[in-house]
């Protein structure tokens, strides 16, 4: 070992021998490091191979100490579920939580904040509206994990359940629809009053099917001529709608005053669907038309009439 005195500095040498083994070291150090890093960017490539495939979106959620949001990763599905690039969630997180239904709202950040203080497991059922105006039913779950430096994150997963409660609503509803039939037929067979049992049987159906009005129609032949018309027997409607029974232009009608074809479909056993759009009130009228046979032969028919409101670019159909 000397020491450099002109240079002001303390220079150390070393054997040859030495400063070649240190240099390959340094060289099989380096190769090691690059084969870890083509193995971390393989398994990363892997890894959001995986994510882009799930069926839902995965995420990681962050909750900061002083209350502040992120979402340090998301996956691409986030795309087709909020219609939202992933960038645009990291480089601003509260676009997700403002797309949230307004009465979801609350639950959501009672569910969020309940996790947080527990550290229990976070799971919802939520709606959200898309930028296109989609309404969609959503499900999450993620389990929270408390950080040294205070914040909280969740690693979690969200599917798209819009199917599925589509099923169970049409599912509730044709129970619902079938209670009424079965109370309307109750009606009709447990009472002696004819005409107090149809009022009440079309009462029970107008009750499970959200119309505004229910009316039956019956045929009637014109003894001169045996011209075929039609006059309305019997009528339910929901409050606030007038009564038409007593209208005199619905009494001995001619067929020929209705739509084309409805004629000759009500008398071949068909029913008619007719939507009449109103879209200066944001709304439209439902006509669904049953005819009605009696020992073989072509009685009249039933009409259930609906006003269909768009709330927010949905409609609420009717349950039938």
């Amino acid at each position: 070992m000397t020491v450099d005195e002109t240079m002001g500095n303390n220079l150390i040498t070393i054997d040859k021998c030495i400063y070649n083994s240190l240099e390959e070291e340094l060289v099989k150090l380096k190769r090691r490091v690059s084969d870890l890093e083509k193995k971390l960017c393989q398994q990363e490539l892997e890894f959001q191979n995986l994510a882009d495939n799930v069926p839902g979106m995965i995420y990681k959620f962050q909750l900061s100490k002083n209350g502040e949001i992120s979402f340090p990763y998301i996956s691409s599905r986030c795309r087709e579920f909020y219609e939202i690039e992933p960038e645009e969630v990291k480089e601003n997180p509260q676009l997700l939580f403002d797309m949230v239904h307004d009465d979801d709202q609350q639950k959501l950040k009672e569910a969020i904040s309940i996790s947080a203080q527990t550290l229990q497991k976070w799971d919802l059922e939520w709606r959200i509206i898309t930028r296109s105006g989609k309404h969609k039913w959503l499900y999450g779950i993620s389990q929270p994990v408390a950080q040294a430096s205070g914040d909280i994150i969740w690693d979690g997963c969200v599917i798209d359940i819009s199917q599925r409660i589509l099923v169970t609503q049409n599912l509730q509803q044709r129970e619902t629809l079938l209670e009424g039939m079965k109370n309307a037929t109750s009606c009709l067979l447990n009472t002696q009053n004819y005409n107090k049992s149809v009022n009440t049987a079309l009462a029970e159906i107008g009750k499970v099917t959200a119309t505004d009005r229910i009316y039956i129609f019956q045929n009637l032949f014109q003894p001169l001529t045996n011209e075929l018309f039609l006059s309305q027997r019997w009528e339910w409607f929901n409050s606030g709608i007038n009564s038409e029974l007593d209208y005199p232009l619905l009494q001995n009608l001619s067929y020929d005053n209705l739509p084309p074809l409805w004629y000759e479909q009500l008398r071949d056993g068909k029913s008619i669907i007719a939507i009449e759009d109103e879209s200066q009130f944001q709304s439209s009228r439902s006509i669904f038309v049953i005819p009605i046979q009696v020992k073989g032969k072509w009685w009249g028919f039933i009409g259930l009439r609906i006003i269909n409101l768009y709330v927010n670019g949905q409609t609420l159909k009717p349950l039938f």
